[in-house]
């Protein structure tokens, strides 16, 4: 397929891509958690404790300000630690906590769940079908991010 002659296809991809997406983090807000919380604890978590306030809110593209609240909100509620870097006493780096790797696995499982009971509508060789696109779209996403 030549991409330049199909735009209404891309588009509607696009579209699919976005609600999914959409709906994905609308079964997340199960309970008080806002999806900021979620995503700030989950790139915590992934990053092993070695991250700093700064590398968040790029990674995330969260202002500084709200980003300030989300964490002091976080660290308030004792889902997140502060944490001197060994090597930079200067340097403060963000660990997450049992009770926050807790949220993160349950709200991740929730997710999960959510996407399984979704795709019940779907044919086995359909599912299947998704599983490939699903790996499609992630080589898309890295060839993007090398050439960013």
């Amino acid at each position: 397929m030549n991409i330049s002659k199909e735009p209404n296809e891309v588009s509607e991809l696009r579209n699919n891509i976005v609600a999914l997406a959409r709906a994905l983090k609308q079964s997340a807000r199960s309970g008080d958690e806002s999806w900021s919380n979620l995503m700030v604890l989950g790139l915590i978590e992934r990053s092993n404790g070695k991250i700093t306030p700064s590398e968040i809110g790029a990674a995330l593209e969260i202002r500084s300000s709200n980003l300030a609240s989300l964490l002091k909100n976080l660290l308030q509620r004792k889902l997140i630690i502060r944490v001197t870097d060994e090597n930079d006493k200067r340097k403060i780096l963000l660990g997450i906590t049992d009770s926050g790797l807790n949220l993160v696995r349950t709200k991740r499982q929730e997710r999960d769940l959510w996407l399984q009971e979704a795709m019940q509508s779907l044919s086995q060789e359909e599912q299947t079908q998704l599983f490939e696109a699903g790996k499609l779209i992630k080589r898309i996403i890295d060839s993007k991010l090398e050439q960013d």
